[in-house]
């Protein structure tokens, strides 16, 4: 018959994990009980767990600060003297290179330029699939728009996309084309039409339906329907 276990008292005083014991007072651990091997195996898991964890941090915190002294040094040497006195002035390498950043940020008018000249490449439909021609146009538009670059200002932007598009679609052009110039001899504002985004999402759905009923690209691009702006 196994005897019942008792607890050593002297392990609660110590504040160790209580050892169990037979009652005849043997120093051995009782381990046939499965909530100790469960308890012993539950603490194990936790520990090992722990430590892959501190592992995993140890050799990605080691990775990033050889990174860093790589770039710092590399820094360190090839800053221009000229610039010493923004950089070294700061004490922490992020600091540095904040500065670095500051000094060098380019200025208005020079991202206007290369906008204004992605803006202009981003027109060009030589030899370029529709949609990626498209994808590109928007983004360059966008950002056009965003500074507000002349090339986009007043019915320009509308101009522009649609002698772009003639080479995809040319009943297109022509049908929105005509809207656009009765609304520049009529002497309104562009803002009384729909915006650029508009006419780029109508020719869009266009273009989209035409796929959808197995027009070709060579047929819509010799092919007619019409469709208006307003």
């Amino acid at each position: 018959m196994i005897p019942s276990p008792s607890t050593d008292p002297d392990s609660y005083s110590s504040g160790q994990t209580p050892r169990y014991l037979l009652k005849k007072g043997t120093p051995r651990e009782y381990d046939t009980f499965e909530f100790h091997v469960t308890l012993d195996a539950a603490n194990y898991s936790k520990y090992e767990r722990a430590l892959k964890f501190y592992d995993r941090k140890q050799t990605f915190y080691i990775a990033q600060e050889k990174a860093l002294a790589e770039v710092s040094t590399f820094l360190n040497q090839s800053v221009h003297p000229d610039y010493y006195w923004v950089y070294w002035k700061k004490v922490t390498f992020r600091g540095r290179l904040i500065t670095l950043k500051n000094e060098f940020k380019l200025s208005n008018s020079v991202r206007i330029y290369e906008v204004d000249v992605r803006y202009k490449q981003a027109l060009r439909t030589n030899r370029i699939q529709m949609d990626i021609w498209l994808s590109n146009y928007w983004r360059a538009y966008i950002k056009a728009e965003e500074l507000q670059i002349l090339a986009v200002a007043g019915y320009h932007g509308y101009l522009d996309f649609l002698k772009a598009i003639n080479a995809f679609l040319p009943d297109f052009f022509v049908t929105q084309m005509v809207t656009v110039k009765e609304a520049m001899f009529e002497g309104k504002d562009p803002s009384e039409l729909p915006p650029v985004q508009k006419l780029v999402e109508r020719f869009r759905s266009h273009m989209r339906l035409r796929k959808a009923q197995g027009v070709t690209a060579e047929q819509m691009s010799r092919g007619a329907f019409s469709a208006t702006l307003n």
